[in-house]
């Protein structure tokens, strides 16, 4: 029985242990993410044109076609050839594109007139504050704009050269910032990335993914740098006054990140990295990325296909065929103690609750024995015998269950006692000891004899006159 109860003890410790390890060891690390979302990632490059009407002296005047140039992260959603990115990374009429064009028509003309570059400066600033009109060789308000798409070298790569893309749709950063291209002949099924269908909560760990230009510029310029994968936490989900929810998150979204996948510890999307916001004198920033929900609604709208959130990569650790065991092991556990302990209730009702009934053993019951009498020195009190339960309670009720009294220490023999010394014979009464006559009376404490008795009247003594008191010898004879 105890070693049941052992190895049923190690059992559980060792369960417990494999239990408190195994949520930490079943979750994907950052490498696991990372490569599951890898082959998903792209890099977009858009052109934009457009023409600059400048004020001059003689009077407005355009500017020949512009080119600005701007790069974003993409990702795809649908193995078809859908791609998701920001809206703000395809719209030609975005507000901060148009200021590149003003800041590049007066550059143009700085450089055409030798211009200080302060000259420039100070030309841009009022260029972008008169808003110079800008429009495309249409004639529409805004930038043309011509996207194409690669990917970086490594595992995954489907597209090392670039590839045209068309714009599908695209919102405004007023209401969204989600955009969706499309490839028109992809080489074969692409790998998709889920939408997670719940919104993201704060503290909930994500992984944010894009191509930053800081990093570029560390790279040959004819070689895409690698994806840059920044970890951090949700911090929170903000609500705009039309309803707009933005989430944000503490991960680092750098310029070029714009337009990227942040994922949840499972891969699955959460939001579009959309921007970020900072004070005017505060070095802070907080970075923001679309709604996960709105995000699933504009995709399906514009005829993408979503793949299914439980098809979204999971980690290559073993957990199901962990808990499988986990669990087969704790139910033998559970077993194994339930056994036990109707063992252990069968034992205990067989043992008696308390003491047989009848006369109680030798010696204090239910407490400490009293104080042992002096060795060999008779007990005082009545003789030793056997004792009596205690009385029931009033109320009929038991009383509390006493535990079987432990035996008494054995005592040293005791001597046997002595004899009774039986009291002096009783003297026979004497002339010494008989009670005086009545009417005399004996001194204090003293017992009557017959010495203090009244003397008889005798004769006169023949030999001489009587003594004074009329009294004799003792004894009757003569005086000497």
């Amino acid at each position: 029985m105890r070693l049941l109860l052992r190895a049923a003890s190690l059992t559980s410790a060792f369960l417990l242990a494999l239990l408190c390890a195994a949520p930490a060891a079943a979750e994907p690390n950052d490498s696991e993410i990372s490569a599951a979302i890898r082959s998903s990632l792209v890099y977009l490059q858009s052109e934009y044109t457009a023409r600059v009407q400048v004020p001059l002296r003689s009077g407005p005047q355009w500017t020949p076609p512009l080119t600005v140039q701007a790069s974003c992260t993409g990702y795809i959603v649908d193995p078809a050839g859908y791609v998701a990115t920001a809206g703000h990374c395809v719209n030609g009429k975005e507000p901060t594109l148009l200021d590149d064009f003003r800041a590049e028509a007066v550059r143009m003309i700085g450089q055409s007139q030798n211009a200080s570059d302060s000259w420039i400066q100070q030309n841009a600033q009022v260029a972008i504050h008169d808003k110079w009109p800008v429009a495309g060789e249409s004639g529409d308000d805004g930038a043309a704009v011509t996207v194409k798409l690669r990917q970086a070298d490594g595992a995954g790569q489907v597209f090392a050269d670039w590839v045209p893309v068309s714009v599908v749709a695209f919102q405004t950063f007023e209401q969204g910032d989600n955009a969706v291209v499309r490839i028109a002949a992809p080489p074969k099924k692409l790998p998709a990335l889920a939408i997670s269908d719940r919104a993201p909560e704060p503290g909930q760990d994500v992984v944010s993914a894009g191509f930053p230009g800081a990093v570029q510029l560390t790279n040959d310029s004819d070689k895409l740098a690698q994806p840059s994968f920044q970890f951090g936490k949700v911090s929170s989900r903000q609500t705009a006054d039309s309803g707009l929810y933005r989430t944000e998150i503490s991960a680092t979204l750098g310029k070029g990140m714009s337009g990227g996948p942040t994922v949840d510890a499972q891969s699955r999307v959460i939001g579009t990295n959309s921007a970020y916001a900072a004070l005017t004198n505060d070095k802070a920033t907080f970075n923001f990325i679309t709604d996960n929900i709105a995000l699933r609604s504009f995709l399906t709208q514009n005829g993408v296909t979503l793949a299914a959130v439980d098809a979204a990569p999971s980690s290559s650790f073993p957990g199901r065929w962990l808990w499988i065991g986990v669990g087969i092991a704790v139910a033998v556990v559970v077993v194994v103690i339930a056994a036990v302990t109707v063992l252990l209730r069968r034992r205990r009702r067989r043992t008696p609750a308390g003491p047989p009934p009848g006369p109680a053993p030798f010696g204090p019951v239910g407490g400490p024995p009293g104080p042992r009498p002096y060795a060999g020195s008779p007990v005082a009190g009545p003789p030793r015998g056997p004792g009596f339960a205690a009385p029931p309670r009033p109320g009929g009720r038991p009383g509390p269950q006493q535990a079987p009294p432990r035996p008494a220490p054995p005592r040293p023999p005791m001597p046997a006692r002595a004899a009774p010394v039986p009291p002096p014979p009783r003297e026979a009464p004497t002339v010494l000891n008989q009670p005086r006559p009545g009417g005399a009376t004996a001194g204090f404490g003293e017992q009557p004899t017959v010495l203090d008795q009244p003397r008889p009247v005798l004769p006169a003594d023949t030999q001489g006159s009587a003594p004074p008191g009329g009294g004799s010898a003792p004894g009757g004879g003569p005086s000497r």
